[in-house]
């Protein structure tokens, strides 16, 4: 009898506590049943590393976001179509996201408004390795986007270097020092081969030939130099520097015939060169040296005139001094040979002083 009231008293009780505190009440159910109130499963643990890399992911994406906005719109567009392969990655994974997560409100061809709805969507259902994965593939194609309209930018800064140099280098090649210095190649050209063509064919074959590569090559150091100077913002740019590595790049050209010229002249003294010859020859390059610099002053045409009329008018006489050379190369022919080409080349020289003068 005592332990039924005192059941029923529990039960009054436990009637009382439900009214003011279920969660109580459950408890003391539970204890009057003989069991434990059931565990509460606890949260899972949070990933630091996966928090840690949304962060990250989201912080760029902001950033490039910006990026993006304040790029030209007309290179962007121009890289959305020619540089743009990853927006079509990007568009596809956005739309399997829609379908996997069931984001169909999310469903709208412009990325600009359906990447918003997707993030909101996946932060709502708690889906943030998603979240982050989208991101970051969207941060992926967004750089490459940037990427691409940096370099059209550049594209555009190295037009305008290039230009620049250009009008400058125009500037340059105009000056009265340059122009003297343009000639200088030529000029030893001219000379090395007077030297090659005025030698017997077996003392022609003793000398290696120069070849344009060579002078191309000699010329590369100060090519750069040049080259570095014309590309120079205004306030760098000097146009005497300029100038400087502009007879500094001519006189490497001409400096690269050196070696053939030398052993040329070296080989006379095998084919009958003497002393009196020595001075002929040295006659014969001092007037090819003078024909250069009154080119300077002559209308070209005019004095490339001189030049072939005057071999015509001489060619007979060179020609058969030549194959005298030739047949017995000795002193005497070689200084009959000397003769001709004196003549040859003063003949040119006076007809190019008296020639039309250059505009």
């Amino acid at each position: 009898m005592l332990v039924d009231r005192l059941t029923l008293l529990a039960r009054a009780s436990l009637r009382l506590v439900s009214r003011q505190s279920p969660w109580l009440a459950s408890a003391l159910l539970a204890a009057e049943l003989g069991c434990s109130p059931a565990e509460v499963p606890a949260p899972p643990p949070k990933d630091p590393h996966s928090d840690a890399r949304l962060q990250t992911a989201t912080d760029a994406h902001h950033a490039l976001e910006a990026q993006l906005a304040a790029a030209s719109k007309d290179d962007l567009a121009y890289c959305r179509t020619n540089s743009g392969d990853c927006l079509i990655s990007v568009s596809e994974r956005r739309e399997q996201l829609v379908h996997d997560d069931y984001l169909t409100s999310c469903s709208d061809p412009d990325p600009e408004k359906q990447s918003p709805c997707i993030a909101q969507g996946l932060e709502k259902t708690g889906k943030l390795n998603d979240l982050t994965a989208l991101y970051e593939a969207e941060n992926w194609c967004s750089r490459k986007l940037l990427e691409c309209t940096a370099d059209l930018q550049k594209d555009v800064a190295r037009a305008a270097i290039r230009e620049r140099a250009r009008k400058r280098q125009r500037e340059v090649a105009a000056a009265p020092k340059s122009v003297e210095a343009n000639n200088l190649p030529e000029l030893a050209g001219a000379k090395t081969s007077f030297l090659r063509t005025a030698l017997p064919p077996d003392g022609q074959a003793i000398c290696v030939q120069t070849t344009a590569e060579k002078c191309e090559a000699a010329a590369k150091a100060p090519t750069a130099e040049l080259e570095s100077e014309l590309e120079k913002d205004d306030a760098s740019y000097a146009k005497d520097r300029a100038i400087a590595d502009y007879v500094a790049v001519e006189q490497a050209k001409a400096e690269c015939y050196h070696g053939e010229s030398t052993c040329l002249t070296g080989v006379f003294a095998q084919y009958g060169g003497n002393a009196e010859s020595a001075k002929l020859l040295e006659q014969n390059l001092g007037l090819l040296e003078a024909q250069a610099h009154a080119k300077l002053r002559a209308d070209a045409d005019a004095a490339e005139q001189c030049v072939s009329e005057n071999v015509i008018q001489n060619r007979d006489r060179i020609v058969g001094a030549y194959q005298d050379y030739v047949h017995d190369a000795s002193s005497a022919p070689l200084l009959k040979l000397m003769h001709a080409f004196v003549s040859l080349h003063q003949a040119q020289l006076w007809c190019i002083q008296h020639a039309k003068a250059a505009r």
